[in-house]
């Protein structure tokens, strides 16, 4: 823990850790993971899954810039005229390096999956995650599904649910995430309730959370954290609240899904705050 927290000179004396409380699993076969966690709606961290990626040898940061240089990416930050913020994969990473502050941006891009579409040649998704009921729906439709997720020292997502209770799988190419879990029974320290089902993040940004949140925490508020390391995949369960921060430059994966097992909480939660048009294509597909 202290070794990632020491890179770029990060002081983890004013960020506690409390890892535990998700089993770490070598190999884990999809009857034991649906039977296990899906099911039960627990997080877990599998290893040894990705090893054939072509994506742990072509993502690391050397290979991914000099791929991708001239290639823009859609960052978390926005133009002044409110549209995302493009930058190049170059610029990125020499930003990446020189940034020592507040709020770093972020890549979390989306559409690079189909307008570079040699990209999904690099990974697959695993067994345990294919059956998803979404891919019924015409791609244009469908909720928001599969981003790449490149952050510098720091950077991350504030606390929150995946859309629409759907569950997720994040992995790991290059460096560390820190990501700290609570139920979905639970409403976190520091979430605005009002915001829960608003188009903001209902709580302060990662480093402000971590920072002036977690320090002060009771014992019975505390969360449940683990650490992914490159090569290693997260799933998180339906309904999860999570944060994520960034250890050192990261390269990562994801992916929400919807399987059968999960498809009640998606359904109730889309029928009380998904739109309209969704809600109908949804059902068609379904129906189809």
């Amino acid at each position: 823990q202290f070794k990632w927290y020491n890179i770029r000179g990060m002081d983890v004396g004013k960020f506690p850790m409390f890892i535990g409380g998700v089993d770490r699993r070598h190999k884990l076969s999809v009857s034991e993971f649906r039977e296990q966690y899906e099911k039960p709606n627990k997080p877990v961290l599998m290893t040894g899954m990705i090893d054939h990626w072509r994506a742990m040898k072509s993502w690391r940061f050397d290979e991914f810039v000099k791929k991708y240089a001239d290639v823009p990416f859609k960052t978390n930050g926005r133009s002044s005229d409110g549209r995302r913020f493009r930058m190049r994969m170059f610029d990125f990473m020499s930003y990446c390096d020189a940034w020592n502050g507040e709020k770093p941006l972020y890549i979390f891009d989306k559409k690079i999956l189909t307008k570079r579409t040699e990209l999904l040649e690099d990974f697959d998704v695993l067994p345990h995650f294919q059956e998803d009921l979404f891919e019924e729906m015409d791609d244009e439709d469908r909720p928001d599904y599969r981003w790449i997720l490149i952050g510098p020292n720091g950077s991350g997502s504030p606390l929150h649910t995946d859309p629409h209770n759907s569950s997720a799988w994040n992995a790991v190419i290059e460096g560390c995430k820190r990501v700290t879990f609570y139920p979905p029974d639970v409403v976190p320290p520091g979430v605005d309730e009002e915001l829960i089902h608003s188009d903001f993040y209902p709580s302060d940004d990662t480093m402000d959370w971590y920072r002036n949140t977690l320090p002060d925490l009771e014992e019975h508020e505390r969360p449940t954290e683990v650490l992914v390391h490159p090569g290693e995949v997260l799933f998180i369960p339906s309904g999860w609240w999570h944060t994520v921060q960034n250890i050192g430059h990261t390269i990562a994966v994801t992916q929400n899904f919807c399987s059968t097992i999960t498809f009640p909480r998606v359904a109730q939660d889309m029928n009380d705050y998904a739109g309209r048009g969704v809600r109908k294509d949804f059902k068609l597909a379904l129906r189809d």
